[in-house]
């Protein structure tokens, strides 16, 4: 008697954090991928493939808008669709870092805060899971905290995205390249 109480006390427990957009994870700290259940809501884990609206470079300035547009339908375990192609994702720019010698890398850190979903604004949390652009890779957090220690960057939040090595012109993510975004918080959906 007593383990089905706690059995059905945990599953209350674990359906409130859900819906109240709790964070989800794995035991190393990344975000497992979750399929929404309905459109009502996004999990932590929502994943959306995207495509950057204009080119990203080592020109560009911290505290510049960057702009994905989501490139698929997302959709949710009843067959609803959560996340169409066509959605909004928008964030800025919250470092940049020009290499000044040959072993140095390029990075920029992009924070996505916003997902503009049928003409709705929802608050964004999230992390960029990949970037399909030749010569771009996302830092993990360990490699991202050493640039920062480095002084490449000031502390800030986002992902932290290397740009090749060494001072080079040029170096740039082009428009329409692919970003893999999941969400690190749920998202109530009205």
């Amino acid at each position: 008697m007593y383990k089905k109480l706690l059995i059905t006390v945990a599953a209350a427990a674990s359906l409130a954090a859900c819906q109240h957009g709790m964070k989800g994870g794995t035991a190393g700290g990344t975000i497992a991928p979750a399929t929404p259940p309905t459109s009502n809501f996004l999990p932590p884990g929502t994943t959306v493939n995207a495509r950057l609206d204009e080119a990203l470079s080592m020109a560009n300035h911290e505290g510049e808008g960057v702009n994905l547009t989501v490139a698929d339908n997302v959709y949710a375990q009843d067959g609803s669709l959560a996340i169409p192609a066509g959605t909004m994702l928008q964030g800025r720019l919250t470092g940049v870092h020009n290499a000044k010698a040959a072993g140095e890398q390029n990075v920029v850190r992009v924070n996505f805060d916003d997902l503009v979903l049928r003409g709705q604004h929802y608050p964004f949390t999230g992390m960029v899971a990949n970037v399909q652009a030749n010569g771009v890779g996302v830092l993990n957090e360990s490699d991202a905290s050493k640039t920062v220690s480095k002084g490449m960057l000031g502390a800030g939040a986002g992902q932290v995205l290397s740009m090749g090595m060494g001072p080079t012109a040029g170096v740039m993510i082009p428009a329409g390249s692919v970003f893999t975004v999941r969400s690190s918080m749920g998202i109530q959906v009205h």
